[in-house]
């Protein structure tokens, strides 16, 4: 080559551009990289609206739990604020007399699975079944509460002894069984109860609550229903 070429010669090879997906440099074509990042963004959108219809749903149960005149419009059983309201009074009133009363918390341990299996409309007509099964087993001047979306709570109001308040969380105990029977085949509704009394377990009402919730993780095992006394 001509001396006085080879300048132009070497600018042209400098300008020549480098095309770094014929080279080998990066493994993922245009296509495929449009399609990963497409796929990337469809599971984000995914997982944020399931995340939306979750916070939604649990809003709707809190929102039912606290509505005006303080009854759950699921079940009509008193929820958390009436409950509070009754348990104050009945501590008080129990304090003067230095007589006993009886609390037990009820936790539906399979609930939210079956909530998302059956969707909420079908599992709060179980519980409201479940909740006639268990006005019988307790009397008129009881109070069974719904206190959470999965919890409900009994005064036993009064109540003699541990015994008897085991006798009633035993009865529970069978409703459920008893209900889910009647339902035939499918997933049962599986409770456990933990029973406390006033003033044996505490004194105030929070220091009862606090030991009804204790007890009730040790009641039974997973996938069976059960009852311990504190």
């Amino acid at each position: 080559m001509p001396c006085h070429l080879l300048p132009c010669a070497l600018g042209l090879v400098a300008l020549q551009p480098v095309s770094v997906w014929a080279a080998g440099a990066i493994a993922f074509s245009p296509v495929s990289l449009i399609a990963m990042v497409s796929s990337v963004l469809v599971l984000t959108l995914l997982v944020v609206w399931m995340w939306r219809r979750e916070r939604w749903r649990r809003k709707a149960l809190e929102q039912q739990l606290g509505q005006p005149g303080g009854y759950d419009a699921a079940t009509g059983l008193p929820g958390r604020n009436l409950f509070d309201d009754r348990f104050a009074h009945a501590i008080a009133r129990h304090g003067r007399n230095q007589t006993h009363l009886g609390l037990m918390v009820i936790q539906v341990d399979n609930y939210h699975p079956l909530c998302r299996r059956l969707g909420a409309q079908t599992i709060n007509q179980q519980l409201r079944e479940l909740v006639s099964h268990w006005r019988q087993c307790i009397r008129r001047s009881d109070t069974l509460a719904r206190t959470g979306p999965d919890q409900f709570t009994v005064l036993l109001d009064p109540v003699m002894d541990s015994r008897g308040a085991g006798m009633v969380a035993k009865a529970l105990v069978s409703a459920t069984n008893r209900h889910n029977a009647t339902r035939g085949e499918g997933e049962p509704v599986c409770i456990n109860i933990g029973v406390a009394l006033y003033p044996q377990h505490g004194a105030e009402g929070i220091s009862l609550l606090k030991r009804a919730h204790e007890v009730v993780q040790r009641s039974g095992r997973r996938g069976t229903s059960g009852y311990k006394v504190a």
